[in-house]
């Protein structure tokens, strides 16, 4: 249930975002979010605080079941996310 809860939360802040991004750069470039911005709204959002490994099995789980890939600029410390068509 709780797990449900939190990719609710994080599809709901990345389709925003996206949306927000495309409108700004007029569709013209992808969009990603880094794991740390996506978690800065998550918190800011809900009551549910998560910390960094949360994040990281959430957007994981997401990334299983086929909402999200991880983007190619990702890298050591820091991975970016991207909605996938299915979204």
């Amino acid at each position: 249930m709780k797990e449900n809860l939190y990719h609710e939360i994080i599809l709901s802040i990345m389709r925003r975002e996206r949306q927000a991004y495309w409108q700004r750069s007029l569709g013209i470039y992808q969009h990603r979010m880094p794991t740390f911005r996506i978690r800065k709204f998550f918190n800011d959002e809900s009551v549910i605080e998560l910390n960094g490994n949360e994040m990281r099995r959430a957007m994981i789980e997401l990334c299983k079941q086929g909402y999200v890939i991880k983007h190619e600029d990702s890298r050591i410390g820091q991975a970016y996310w991207q909605l996938t068509e299915k979204e």
